[in-house]
């Protein structure tokens, strides 16, 4: 019997030593209201969108910026069929990589949390500022029936595809540094990511420049802050006294050992 509950301590602390590290602090109710109340704001626009969205097109392409107007007229449906798609391999490849490395750790709960906090509120910070714009996508200036007549017709400002890429990769590089010391490739994906996404969505002419432009800073700020601000604090673990040897005695200092 005591042989056997030996070899249960042993296993369990095995497991332990094993267990993957935690690179984030979380407070479950904190993060859970942030959650919950980003995704409310996030879909309730579109729950009254009917109500809410106004749709004023026909508009004149002249008061189209001059930077923007070059896009009235692309509506490759080809691109949009794209962007969703890499849109949500963004969002979902990051989750399952984390779950390859992690299984269901608490420290894989702890980075999807983050990841889905950092998405959760990028898309309420796009869902507020598209109703409040309300401006006209390049489709409904060219006078496409089925933008001119639908609420998704006035949601140019900012890009929702091309923050959520931004968002997403953005975070899942923070986690990579964070997790596994990556530092250079990571950001590479998510620039290409992001920047092909921004293009679809233009080539698609549901966005201007100016849209995909803002999404993209919006999105990769968002990726970034939300995981540093979980960041996992590393405190001082204890003081070291050190001795220098001199020509005329020594000199003592103390540092922190991190």
């Amino acid at each position: 019997m005591r042989l056997f509950l030996l070899s249960l301590f042993l296993l369990q602390t095995a497991r332990a030593e094993v267990a993957p590290k935690s690179v984030y602090d979380i407070d479950l109710t904190t993060d859970l209201i942030v959650l919950g109340s980003s995704l409310a704001v996030g879909t309730i626009p579109y729950v009254f969108e009917q109500n809410w969205i106004s749709r004023r097109c026909p508009c004149l392409i002249t008061e189209v910026n001059e930077f923007d107007r070059p896009v009235i007229g692309n509506h490759s449906n080809t691109a949009l069929v794209l962007s969703d798609i890499l849109v949500a391999s963004a969002v979902l490849a990051p989750v399952v990589f984390n779950y390859t490395q992690l299984g269901f750790s608490d420290a894989f709960w702890e980075d999807t949390l983050v990841f889905a906090e950092a998405i959760a509120v990028s898309s309420a910070l796009v869902s507020a500022t598209k109703l409040a714009f309300q401006r006209p996508v390049p489709r409904a200036y060219e006078g496409d029936p089925a933008y001119l007549n639908s609420p998704q017709g006035y949601r140019s400002f900012y890009s929702g595809h091309t923050t959520t890429a931004a968002t997403a990769i953005s975070a899942a590089a923070m986690n990579l540094i964070l997790r596994y010391d990556q530092s250079t490739w990571p950001w590479l994906g998510a620039a290409g990511v992001t920047a092909a996404v921004a293009a679809l969505r233009v080539a698609g002419g549901v966005h201007f420049y100016s849209d995909v432009v803002v999404g993209a800073l919006v999105g990769t700020t968002i990726g970034i802050l939300v995981p540093l601000l979980h960041k996992k604090k590393q405190f001082p673990t204890a003081g070291r006294w050190r001795v220098l040897p001199l020509p005329q005695g020594a000199q003592f200092s103390w540092s922190l050992a991190l």
